[in-house]
C-alpha cells in the first residue's frame, strides 16, 4: 500500500487488479500486480495509467512501489 503524499506524477508503481481479474488469475496472496506510471491523483485516489485498464483512478490500498 502506497501513501497519497509519496505519489507523483512519473512515478513506476505496481495496481493490484484483483477486482477486474478472474480469480483463477491471482497470485497466492489474492492479488495480480501490473505495472503502471502515476500519471495524477486525487484526495483519495491515485491516477494510474497500465496496460490493463488505460489510466484509471485508484484506492492507495492497492497500490504499490515498483522495486
Amino acid at each position: 500500500m502506497i501513501n497519497l503524499n509519496e505519489v507523483k506524477k512519473g512515478m513506476k508503481v505496481l495496481v493490484d487488479m484483483k477486482s477486474v481479474m478472474p480469480s483463477s488469475t491471482l497470485d497466492s496472496e489474492g492479488r495480480f500486480l501490473v505495472e503502471g506510471i502515476v500519471v495524477g491523483s486525487t484526495n483519495k485516489r491515485v491516477r494510474v495509467e497500465n496496460l490493463v485498464r488505460g489510466v484509471g483512478l485508484y484506492k492507495p490500498e492497492n497500490i504499490y512501489l515498483d522495486s
